[in-house]
C-alpha cells in the first residue's frame, strides 16, 4: 500500500513537471521577449468558470499559470495564449489575422502583469480580428477581511480572506508557508500566496493543483499593441461577443452561423469577470 501511494505521488509529480515545461513553450521562437523580472515559483491553477448562462450548469474549464517573483508576477490562461500565438502566426504569414470565433465565443481574462511597470497592472487581450490590445491601470487594491478559518489546498495549510474586486465578492485561501503577495489574475495583497479563489456567486473558481519553485525570467512579449484604456478595451470585447458577425465584417472577415434546426443560436456577452 505504501509503495502504491509513493508511485501515485511520483506520477503526479511527473505530470506537474510536464505541465510546467509545456507552459514555458507557449511563446513562439520568433516572439521578441523582454525579461521584466525573475520568477521564483510557478503555480498551475484549474479554472472553472461560467462564461455565459449555459455554463452556469456546465462550467467551462481552463488551465491558468502564475509566474511569481519577489516584486512582479504574470498570469495567463493557457488556451488564450495558444490562440493568441496562432492568430499572430497567421498575421506574420500572410498579413491576415483570421478569426478565432470558430473555436469559442466567450469573454477573455487576458494576460495579466502585476507591478509591471512598477505600481501598475498591465493587461493584454487578443480581440480577434481587431488585433491585440493592451491597457495599464493603477494596481487595484482589495480591502481584505482576514479570518482564522483554515483549508488545505495543494498540500498547503491555508487561511481564509474575503474581499471585493471589480464588482465581484471573493473568498480566497492563502498560505503563509509561501510568503508571496500574488495570486491568480488580479487577486493579490495577502501575507501569503493565494492558492484558491472563488467568487461568492460561484461563477469563477481558481484552485492551485501544482506549485514548482523556479528561477527564470518573467517575459513581456514586445509587439505592436492597440493601447487604450481599460474601459475602452472592455467595451470593444463586449462588441465582439454581442455581435460577432458585424464585428468581424468591420475587419473584412466573413462570418456565418449555421444551425441544424434553422434557429438563431444564443450568443452574447453574458458574464465577464469584471462587472464594473
Amino acid at each position: 500500500m505504501k509503495n502504491l501511494k509513493r508511485l501515485k505521488g511520483f506520477i503526479v509529480m511527473v505530470l506537474f513537471a510536464l505541465a510546467f515545461m509545456q507552459a514555458q513553450k507557449v511563446y513562439p521562437d520568433w516572439a521578441k521577449l523582454v525579461p521584466v523580472s525573475d520568477a521564483e515559483l510557478v503555480v498551475q491553477y484549474d479554472l472553472k468558470w461560467s462564461c455565459d448562462e449555459d455554463a452556469r450548469q456546465n462550467k467551462s474549464k481552463d488551465v491558468m499559470y502564475l509566474y511569481a517573483g519577489r516584486n512582479a508576477a504574470v498570469s495567463y490562461i493557457e488556451r488564450e495564449m495558444l490562440d493568441d500565438v496562432r492568430l499572430m502566426a497567421n498575421f506574420n504569414q500572410d498579413g491576415k489575422r483570421g478569426s478565432n470565433i470558430g473555436n469559442f465565443l466567450r469573454s477573455t481574462i487576458g494576460q495579466t502583469f502585476t507591478n509591471y511597470p512598477k505600481g501598475k497592472t498591465t493587461v493584454i487581450k487578443n480581440l480577434d480580428a481587431a488585433g491585440v490590445f493592451l491597457y495599464e491601470e493603477e494596481e487595484p487594491a482589495t480591502d481584505w477581511k482576514l479570518s482564522n478559518d483554515t483549508l488545505t489546498v495543494a498540500g498547503y495549510l491555508c487561511k481564509k480572506a474575503n474581499g471585493t474586486l471589480y464588482g465581484r465578492d471573493y473568498t480566497v485561501w492563502y498560505t503563509q508557508d509561501i510568503p508571496s503577495q500574488f495570486g491568480p489574475w488580479k487577486l493579490k495583497g495577502l501575507p501569503g500566496l493565494i492558492l484558491k479563489a472563488t467568487s461568492d456567486d460561484g461563477d469563477f473558481d481558481f484552485t492551485a493543483v501544482g506549485i514548482e519553485r523556479r528561477n527564470e525570467p518573467i517575459y513581456f512579449w514586445e509587439r505592436d499593441y492597440n493601447k487604450k484604456s481599460r474601459k475602452q478595451i472592455l467595451k470593444q470585447e463586449r462588441q465582439l461577443l454581442m455581435n460577432p458577425a458585424e464585428y468581424l465584417e468591420d475587419y473584412g472577415i466573413s462570418f456565418k452561423v449555421i444551425t441544424f434546426d434553422d434557429t438563431t443560436p444564443k450568443i452574447g456577452f453574458i458574464n465577464p469577470i469584471e462587472l464594473d
